[in-house]
């Protein structure tokens, strides 16, 4: 019996010394895909209220300092967009809150300028 319990230890140690090494890694939560035109945009409070064309309501999400803004493939300012624009949107739920990833200006929009 003392021979299995000496020869199982080395087994777990070996086990043990294996997994120790491996590492975990969180990732970000996923981004999901919405479009509809500007209702209104708040730059003190960071705000946008995306009216969609299907949806009963308007959702109302925020921006940090990663949000990025785009007109096409150019960089934008968050005070270049104005209401009633279409644009697309990539957002995350943060914390009970929608939080914008990219906001990009539609075909149509920039088309019209």
């Amino acid at each position: 019996m003392k021979l299995r319990t000496i020869t199982f230890a080395p087994l777990l140690l070996m086990l043990g010394v294996m997994f120790a090494a491996f590492e975990s890694q969180a990732n970000p939560p996923p981004t999901h895909p919405a479009q509809g035109t500007i209702q209104s945009i708040d730059l003190t409070s960071r705000t946008l209220v995306l009216a969609e064309p299907k949806a009963a309501t308007n959702r109302v999400f925020v921006w940090k300092s990663y949000t990025r803004f785009r007109a096409g493939w150019h960089k934008a300012s968050p005070d270049s967009f104005r209401a009633g624009q279409a644009v697309k949107v990539c957002y995350r739920r943060e914390v009970g809150r929608l939080v914008l990833y990219e906001v990009r200006l539609s075909e149509a929009n920039r088309s019209k300028q």
